[in-house]
């Protein structure tokens, strides 16, 4: 049973660091497929090389609020009145 529990939260944590390749704005196209070949041919030791090397602020997070700002002050620009 503690086996089944530990293989389970290995794949969601081999299943977050997949998104999060996917989902950095700093990796090219390139750097993305190696990182992911990585992540998918040695499960484990990739796992870990990639959380030892994963900078800390790679991954920004866009709120609404964040976005609704940044629109308001590229359309005051663009208004006519």
């Amino acid at each position: 049973m503690i086996w089944v529990l530990i293989a389970v939260a290995l794949a969601l944590i081999w299943f977050a660091a997949f998104v999060d390749v996917v989902r950095r704005h700093d990796l090219g196209t390139w750097p993305k497929v190696a990182w992911s070949l990585v992540l998918l041919l040695v499960p484990l030791v990739g796992l870990a090389i990639y959380l030892i090397a994963r900078p800390a602020g790679a991954t920004h997070e866009y709120h609404l609020s964040d976005s609704a700002a940044l629109n308001d002050e590229r359309l005051r620009g663009q208004h006519p009145f």
